[in-house]
């Protein structure tokens, strides 16, 4: 699991363009990445193609290999008062620091109401101390009604908003050429931030009328906008130049003409969804049946501009503050898409076997400002299919088929018609889970996944497409997860991961062949003290620009980061009385992250613009829950 280039969104399985869901409604990249952590009760990962199971509303990369959920917090029935302070040092001027506030307040038996608040502030470590630190402040009640048995009412209101530094990254280094600029350089100024402001209004609701039947209806709307100034090496290719007669002399000299980008965005979504879910079991099967309907309305509205210097600037040092940028045409842009869905899945429990049947039917209607194409019909239906047999009480096997169809939205071809054939992809996996230990679960699973008519877009004409493109990826993951002892957690994962485009070369931005993942916490029996070890290794990863094969020499360098937790509780204080059994009121916790200092790169967008990895700091906050 990866973020993708196109930001905030994630890339799964090789594969890019998922939208994250939040509480199961689909929200733009450009405003999960802005989300406040303070918010979150958990994230739930899932993996196979995201459209299959909520439909699509991206044209052509709506997450085939799998997706993410981020399920905030909800109105409890006792009281929680928990304040975690947190400050954060490190290398370079890194410096952080918020406070995060979760108060829980049941207001009767039927009401229960949680406020979620965090003001922040934040100095990046490539961010000079005479610039303006990060700031921003996330503020979220919720309120739940119990207005009868079997039937709640959740309200969930989230305001956030954020001011950070510009910046789109630095040239990489790579083997066998110069570094070029130090880690930490950074190419704005005091006037290039990125501004955030965002609303998500959601009312969800349950209504369980007995053990056969429940339904679960909810409706949402949303609010965002970000506006940017961005300076950064060159947006493209400089005019006279190929693509690695650019990046050579890149190299060769340390300099290249600088860009300044403008964009300013507003997005609005709403939506509903409605299904109910019947269960039915007798002696021998056992079967549920989830029917449902759901709507989506996105638009997007952003005036942008590109203005780029000709003359070539030193890449290790901040732009001089007396260049100046040609004049450059604003262009808007403006899409409005509607998405209506049908879904129906059936899964079944005989003997030692379980089934799972399911498919949705989605129309599609869009308007394209940029093309001009008026409220355009896309029907696409998508299936998947799976069985699992428990040959023991520790040892089960599985299989699942999906076959996965999605609109290639506001495109047109060389003729002018526009495009309205739709995406096609295809995933089979085959797994085995077992229990290692009573409460240690193993996983190991091979999947291959096949996506087609691909829009392979024409470099000089922009939403001008063919659909030639066709991507592969293969591999097969390990995962364990769970309790080896009381007071021992381990979290493992492994993936081996081969992607291939329509000439089955490798070369795919961003995509490593091996991903490891290593986290575990021990408690130190007998006192109240635990400590974590956590370990990520990545293998080198090719880079493209704007999708294209540049040479064998632009890779990332393979990478392993080391990060360290301690954790102590305080039992006493005087505050043991006012807390349930098992809490401690008083936590003390470090982190230590990248103890080694490695020097990394999370990944890559035109070669030019790479994001540099987090160096060595220290992060200790301390938690404070009655």
């Amino acid at each position: 699991l990866f973020t993708a280039s196109g930001g905030g969104a994630v890339l799964v399985r090789g594969f890019g363009g998922t939208e994250t869901t939040l509480n199961g409604f689909p929200i733009p990249p450009q405003v999960a990445m802005f989300l406040d952590t303070v918010l979150i009760e958990r994230i739930e990962y899932f993996k196979g193609s995201a459209a299959a199971i909520r439909g699509s509303t991206t044209s052509s990369s709506a997450g085939v290999g799998g997706g993410v959920n981020i399920v905030t917090k909800e109105p409890l029935k006792d009281s929680l008062y928990r304040t975690r302070a947190l400050l954060e040092g490190g290398e370079s001027d890194k410096e952080r620091y918020r406070l995060e506030m979760d108060y829980n307040i049941p207001l009767g038996e039927r009401v229960h109401f949680r406020l979620n608040m965090a003001p922040v502030g934040e100095r990046p470590f490539y961010l000079p101390s005479r610039f303006d630190t990060d700031r921003g402040y996330c503020l979220s009640p919720s309120l739940k009604l119990l207005l009868f048995s079997g039937f709640e009412i959740k309200l969930d209101y989230i305001y956030q908003t954020q001011r950070e530094a510009s910046n789109w990254g630095i040239p990489p280094y790579i083997k066998g050429k110069p570094k070029i600029c130090d880690y930490d350089t950074y190419h704005g100024n005091e006037d290039t931030y990125t501004d955030y402001v965002g609303h998500i209004r959601q009312a969800r609701l349950k209504w369980k009328l007995s053990d056969v039947l429940t339904f679960n209806a909810g409706a949402w709307y949303l609010y965002a906008n970000t506006i940017s100034d961005i300076i950064g090496t060159c947006f493209g290719v400089p005019k006279g130049y190929t693509t690695v007669a650019y990046l050579e002399k890149l190299y060769a000299t340390g300099t290249s003409p600088f860009s300044k980008v403008y964009f300013d965005g507003i997005y609005r979504r709403a939506g509903y969804n409605f299904y109910s879910l019947i269960r039915h079991k007798s002696a021998q099967i056992e079967n549920s049946i989830v029917l449902g309907l759901d709507f989506l309305r996105s638009e997007s509205d952003s005036v942008s501009s590109v203005s780029t210097t000709t003359a070539w600037y030193d890449v290790n040092e901040p732009l001089p503050t007396t260049v100046t940028f040609p004049s450059a045409p604003r262009t808007r842009s403006e899409t409005i898409i509607e998405k209506e869905g049908f879904f129906l899945e059936d899964y079944l429990a005989w003997r030692s076997f379980r089934f799972l049947v399911g498919g949705r039917s989605d129309e599609h209607k869009s308007i394209n400002g940029i093309t001009g194409v008026k409220y355009a019909k896309y029907g696409v239906i998508s299936s998947r299919f799976g069985i699992a047999y428990l040959i023991n009480s520790n040892l089960t096997t599985y299989g699942v088929m999906l076959d996965t169809r999605g609109p290639n939205l506001g495109l047109v071809d060389h003729q002018g018609k526009e495009i309205t054939e739709e995406w096609k992809a295809e995933m089979l996996e085959l797994g085995v889970k077992t229990h290692l230990t009573k409460n240690l679960l193993c996983t190991v699973a091979g999947f291959t996944i096949r996506q087609n008519n691909l829009p392979e877009r024409d470099p000089t004409l922009p939403n001008v497409a063919e659909l030639t493109g066709k991507e592969k990826s293969e591999g097969f993951e390990l995962t364990s997860s769970g309790k080896i002892t009381q007071n021992w957690r381990l979290n493992v994962s492994y993936t081996y991961l081969r992607k291939r485009g329509d000439d089955k070369n490798e070369v795919t931005q961003n995509v490593p062949k091996h991903d490891v993942a290593i986290q575990t916490v021990y408690r130190i029996p007998t006192t109240n003290l635990k400590v974590g070890v956590g370990l990520k290794g990545v293998s080198e990863r090719w880079m493209t620009y704007r999708g294209e094969y540049i040479s064998d020499d632009y890779k990332l360098s393979p990478y392993w980061v080391t990060d360290l937790f301690f954790e102590y509780s305080f039992e006493d204080w005087g505050m043991s009385s006012l807390v349930g059994e098992g809490v401690n009121p008083i936590r003390l916790q470090m982190k230590v992250n990248n103890v080694f200092n490695e020097r990394y790169f999370t990944g890559a967008r035109h070669v030019t613009k790479s994001s540099p990895g987090e160096p060595f700091s220290v992060t200790v906050s301390l938690v404070v829950e009655f």
